[in-house]
């Protein structure tokens, strides 16, 4: 997934880490809608995302979403959102329920139709006017759609069945009116609203918190409440993601131990093959009477290594032990007049 996100074209448009989708439950959703429909791009259609179009009074209105067909241009607002979904098109405010430990809990958001309908105007003011706008509203598979009332040719459905829904009611059936070549023209025309500094963003989030905390004072939270409380509540992938961290980690570190234990048992293996393999060769001297006592029956061994000017003389007991045995002065002398 991370392979297939780095060469998407909402990676490169947005600018958003993919680390940026763990956290943020608002792009996690902005991106599943567009792998759904990613496969336009094979007809030449072309994609925008996170547009700020300007308003009035240092205003903008952002647009999740834009597909530039030949058909016109499809306008979509992602919604990744959970539990159970009511509205009507004429309603300012829509409904999610939620469960919870003290029972049902409830939160209003800005109706998406409307939302929309907000974004096309602003769109109508910057482009030709004989381009044609679908509206198109995406809600994630994780929650249920209980009761929407729609009056328009909106289409509302969710992430997986979206596709579908602008074949059938779009692209299949809605004549060409624009070329391929000012498809591009548009693209190119309203790419640079997709690059905006975060100031701007910082901004827009403001007007819309304090627009809408003036008309809804109510119990419930505001718009922009319910959509921040949404971008964070993430948790469960959020632990996910850390659990196969330090799998991962712990794994490598293991894995790193193994190595180093390996690497110093083998050469201890390879010593004692040699200590076994090779044996010292006996070699039989004389030794005068004066030297052997009751306590050994015969000289096995000796080795000559001459330092300090002293021969070390190794002798072996019955029990063929190994024991170390150093000749005085006068018994060294005597040992090299038997060799001569």
């Amino acid at each position: 997934m991370f392979f297939n996100y780095r060469n998407s074209s909402y990676s490169k448009i947005t600018g958003n880490s993919f680390f940026d989708l763990i956290f943020d439950n608002g792009k996690q959703g902005e991106y599943y809608l567009y792998e759904e429909l990613k496969i336009l791009e094979k007809e030449n259609y072309r994609f925008l995302f996170n547009l700020y179009i300007p308003k009035n009074n240092n205003q903008f209105s952002e647009i999740d979403m834009i597909i530039i067909t030949t058909k016109g241009i499809i306008v979509l607002e992602s919604k990744n959102y959970s539990g159970w979904i009511f509205g009507k098109e004429n309603q300012f405010q829509w409904t999610q329920t939620l469960p919870g430990s003290y029972g049902t809990q409830k939160y209003h958001f800005y109706n998406p139709i409307l939302q929309n309908k907000t974004h096309i105007n602003y769109l109508k003011k910057i482009l030709p006017s004989n381009i044609p706008f679908y509206s198109v509203i995406a809600f994630s598979n994780n929650c249920e759609l209980k009761n929407i009332t729609i009056y328009s040719s909106s289409i509302i459905n969710y992430y997986d069945n979206i596709l579908n829904e602008i074949k059938h009611k779009i692209l299949d059936i809605k004549p060409d009116v624009i070329t391929e070549e000012e498809v591009d023209s548009i693209y190119n025309q309203l790419y640079k609203y997709t690059q905006n500094s975060e100031y701007i963003k910082a901004q827009h989030i403001s007007n819309i918190n304090n627009k809408y905390k003036e008309h809804d004072n109510n119990e419930f939270s505001t718009y922009y409440d319910y959509e921040y409380k949404s971008k964070n509540n993430n948790i469960p992938l959020i632990v996910s993601v850390a659990i196969i961290i330090i799998f991962m980690v712990i794994t490598f570190i293991g894995i790193g131990k193994i190595f180093e234990n390996t690497q110093e048992i083998k050469p201890q293996i390879i010593e004692e093959k040699q200590t076994i393999n090779i044996p010292p060769t006996p070699l039989k001297i004389n030794i005068p009477n004066e030297i052997k006592t009751n306590q050994y029956t015969n000289v096995v061994q000796r080795k000559n290594n001459i330092k300090n000017n002293q021969t070390e003389v190794q002798i072996i007991n019955t029990n063929e032990t190994p024991i170390q045995y150093v000749p005085t002065k006068q018994e060294l002398k005597q040992i090299k007049k038997q060799e001569k």
